[in-house]
């Protein structure tokens, strides 16, 4: 598994300002582990991420666990290993911190979605591709990428039918985007995820809720002359009845 980092290119002194190769270019930072199956070794490596301690987590999808790493790539333990437990993995592909708190794993050979603390103890199963209720409602899932935001929303990148799937804290399903194609908002084969901050959305929403308390604001003041207008005019009183 490698790291890379951006480092400045030195120019040539003849290269003129229109260059149009970029400023940086990467540099290897450091490598953290090595082929094989024991402590510290990984076998396909596909997801990675890295926590707020900075520790490494790897789906190592060959070896069928996730292995952590310090910051210096120096291993630090593992969990999973093959099989169909809760607790076990069937080359697990991707991994997702969430908040600081917990870790989402997807464990695609098992078609589910599950969820541990970032010290790697199981906290359950969010979401089953695999139940007939979902497959019902969806067909055939194969699951390559996942996120979440802020709010504890899942996105989950599905192969199968070229489009991303929306599930809520609790594994229902909110929202499915996308399909085949080349337009905007398709897809082809899509794999790797990220979600925005849940903030952009939030101070997106603000800014709406604005524009829309301005706007009727306007036409509130626009329509007062024309309700004036259709109102009738004001009654005048009757004349007081002379006595005889």
């Amino acid at each position: 598994l490698a790291f890379l980092a951006a480092s400045a290119r030195a120019q040539a002194p003849d290269s003129s300002a229109t260059d149009s190769l970029p400023a940086y270019r990467l540099v290897l930072e450091r490598a953290v582990g090595k082929y094989g199956v024991g402590p510290g070794e990984l076998s396909g490596p596909l997801g990675v991420a890295v926590d707020t301690r900075g520790r490494i987590l790897v789906a190592d999808a060959g070896n069928h666990r996730i292995a952590r790493f310090d910051t210096a790539g120096v291993w630090l333990g593992e969990f999973g290993g093959f099989g169909y437990e809760n607790t076990r993995f069937d080359r697990p592909t991707d991994v997702w911190i969430g908040g600081g708190l917990h870790v989402w794993i997807l464990d695609r050979g098992n078609a589910r979605v599950v969820k541990y603390d970032v010290d790697g103890r199981f906290v359950g199963i969010i979401v089953d591709l695999n139940a007939d209720a979902l497959r019902d409602v969806l067909g055939l899932i194969d699951p390559a990428g996942i996120a979440t935001d802020r709010g504890g929303e899942l996105f989950v990148t599905d192969k199968a039918a070229d489009r991303v799937i929306v599930f809520d804290p609790l594994g229902a399903v909110l929202v499915v985007r996308g399909g085949f194609g080349a337009q905007p908002a398709r897809f082809a084969d899509p794999s790797g995820i990220a979600a925005l901050n849940h903030e952009v959305t939030r101070q997106a929403a603000m800014v709406a809720y604005n524009d829309d308390f301005a706007l009727m604001l306007i036409v509130i003041l626009a329509s007062l002359p024309l309700l004036l207008l259709v109102r009738g005019p004001r009654r005048q009183p009757l004349p007081a009845a002379a006595d005889d």
